[in-house]
């Protein structure tokens, strides 16, 4: 694997290690997040984020909150 020095993920990583990260930083947070925030602390875009909560929602993850705040479905 080929690490950059910009991104904590590999080249190539799978997308599978992203959408669980970005949900374990949701259920760990303790009040909703910004989709900055997640993609600040995952070094990735912002868009990228997007799109990443849609998988999520697509697979029935039960993540809430309007295009400003995100979260984790309380008994999730």
């Amino acid at each position: 694997m080929i690490l950059t020095a910009f991104c904590q993920y590999p080249i190539n990583a799978p997308r599978a290690d992203r959408l669980f990260d970005i949900l374990q930083t949701l259920r760990a947070a303790q009040h909703p997040l910004t989709a900055a925030a997640i993609a600040e602390k995952l070094e990735v875009t912002v868009r990228t984020t997007y799109r990443d909560i849609a998988a999520l929602q697509a697979s029935r993850v039960p993540v809430e909150g309007a295009r400003i705040r995100l979260c984790a479905a309380p008994r999730f």
